[in-house]
């Protein structure tokens, strides 16, 4: 049995529903005098023909072409049929754009003329808008990758696979190694490098597409027309179906600059390293030079306060020892400071109770607080354990600044401090979090940000209101 088919083997009715269900309009046309194309005479016209041409397929049938196109450029297309017609070859038309009337609808259509037997012509017409849509999609979104491509400020590049030629570049790679385009694409890196470098960077590129993984060189010079750069790059390959490498993406940073900077970076954080050892060494040796009389004039202030003094040796006595415990204090404070800035805090853990060390604090705030009018409470929930092992010392520290501020910045109403703790059920460990809450003027919400900042206050004004 042939494969071919028969007409004459599919009834009439069949053939017209298989010819009306197709998505294009159909026409059949006999040329009944080959030297005269208004002869062209309709013999089939599907469906959609109407849609197509406005022409109604019923009243089609058996009438000549040129009577049923209305339009001007109708015995134009009956010259062209008609020598389809007599070359006997198929012709595909250019695509056109079709305005909607009342007889047919609008849209970008693709036409085929295909010659038969006996002087006849089929006309093939599909309505391709939908596709030349996606077409146009396609390539207002390809402009607009090239031109974000075009536009960045690092070097893109594309090579082939196979050979390793450049095949794309912006223009950002241009200007980087002094080149154009057209002298780039299809040459390798041999064509514009020194042998060494065009090694290395053909090395790179077959180990990145042989890995099929990104590859990020953190630093690659390059010999360019503007002298030797440094790159940042980042290259990977981009595959095709079954995983195979079609081409090498690379994207290059310029880092010329910004490693000429980190070395003079490192050049100025040397020297400040010096400095501040000079600095540490100096206020060491000014805290062992200040201390020792110090401790002589507290010691001995210390001995004649005990000793029958008058009221008023006592008070000058008294004073002297008190400026002198606070300039102690004070040079606490700076070598606190210097050891904080320089890292080398050292921590002394002890267990104590949090609880008791807590209360502790707020006693030595007490009268202070009573003197304002303000009230002092402490608190604790059950989660607290009894005794923990930290640097008390420390934790001081930061508790008598935090609640001194609370009674610095609060004029009325209350201070309240409380501890908490989290647990750790995988180890011993456990957080203490500390919160002091207060009445007071508070921080506004756009200088939250820089509180804990060395050297810095939230508003100077209300600082020296609350002084």
């Amino acid at each position: 049995m042939s494969n071919s088919g028969h007409y004459g083997e599919i009834p009439p009715t069949l053939a017209a529903q298989v010819l009306d269900g197709l998505p294009a309009a159909v026409v059949i046309m006999r040329l009944d005098d080959l030297n005269d194309p208004t002869s062209l005479r309709y013999l089939y016209a599907n469906g959609p023909t109407r849609d197509v041409s406005g022409v109604d397929p019923e009243q089609a049938v058996g009438r000549r072409f040129v009577d049923m196109d209305l339009s001007e450029a109708v015995l134009e297309r009956a010259r062209v049929y008609a020598s389809v017609v007599r070359s006997g070859q198929p012709l595909a038309m250019p695509e056109f754009y079709r305005e909607s009337d009342a007889l047919c609808r609008s849209g970008w259509y693709s036409v085929r003329l295909v010659p038969l037997a006996d002087q006849c012509i089929a006309f093939f017409a599909l309505n391709v808008s939908e596709r030349r849509q996606a077409e146009n999609r396609v390539a207002e979104q390809e402009h607009f990758l090239a031109a974000i491509l075009e536009n960045l400020p690092n070097m893109v590049f594309v090579k082939d696979a196979k050979e390793l030629k450049f095949i794309r570049i912006n223009r950002a790679g241009e200007q980087l190694i002094g080149h154009t385009r057209e002298q780039l694409l299809g040459k390798d890196d041999f064509d514009f490098f020194p042998e060494a470098q065009a090694e290395f960077f053909t090395e790179k590129d077959r180990a990145v597409l042989t890995s099929g993984e990104l590859f990020d060189i953190a630093e690659e010079p390059i010999q360019t027309a503007r002298g030797e750069r440094w790159l940042h790059t980042k290259k990977v390959p981009v595959v095709g179906d079954g995983g195979i490498p079609l081409y090498l993406l690379g994207i290059s940073e310029d880092i010329t600059e910004q490693r000429a900077q980190n070395s003079e970076l490192q050049r100025m954080k040397q020297l400040a390293e010096a400095s501040s050892a000079a600095k540490s060494s100096f206020l060491a040796r000014m805290s062992h030079e200040i201390r020792t009389p110090l401790s002589a004039i507290l010691g001995t202030t210390e001995l004649m306060l005990e000793s029958s003094l008058t009221a008023e040796q006592r008070e000058q006595l008294e004073g002297a020892h008190s400026a002198a415990s606070g300039l102690r204090a004070l040079l606490n404070d700076i070598l606190d400071f210097e050891k904080s800035a320089a890292g080398k805090i050292e921590l002394r853990p002890a267990y104590f109770p949090p609880v008791f060390h807590l209360e502790d604090v707020a006693r030595m705030f007490r009268p202070t607080a009573a003197a304002k009018g303000l009230q002092l409470t402490v608190s604790s929930s059950a989660a607290v354990p009894a005794s923990v092992r930290t640097d008390p010392l420390r934790l001081r520290q930061i508790l008598v600044n935090l609640v001194g501020n609370a009674l610095k910045f609060t004029d009325s109403g209350r201070i309240d401090l409380h501890v908490d703790a989290q647990a750790d059920v995988d180890s011993t460990e456990v957080t203490l979090l500390y919160m002091v809450s207060d009445t007071g003027i508070g921080i506004h919400e756009s200088q939250q940000g820089f509180v804990f900042d060395a050297f810095r206050q939230a508003d100077e004004t209300t600082t020296r209101a609350h002084t």
